[in-house]
């Protein structure tokens, strides 16, 4: 986390240097830093899709299996909705 602080803390002063600069000689903006997130729960399966993009090495799911199958029963059906017919 240390890492990801001090690279904030470049990524702010650039940002100050770049907004002093009048907008038709501007270059493009700096890249603000993305913290590396390796542990997650409860995470949908879209959203995981978006964290791996942000940590190429992977991630790990920490899950309750009971839990997850309870609340991810009928997330993408339409039977759980009360509607029997597809």
């Amino acid at each position: 986390m240390d890492e990801w602080r001090s690279a904030d803390a470049a990524y702010q002063q650039e940002l100050m240097r770049w907004s002093a600069i009048p907008r038709k000689d501007r270059p493009l903006p700096p890249i603000k830093p993305i913290p590396k997130q390796i542990i997650v729960s409860d995470i949908t399966i879209e959203t995981v899709g978006l964290r791996l993009q942000e940590n190429l090495l992977g991630l790990l799911l920490y899950a309750d299996e009971l839990d997850m199958l309870f609340s991810n029963m009928g997330r993408y059906s339409r039977v759980c909705q009360g509607n029997p017919e597809r």
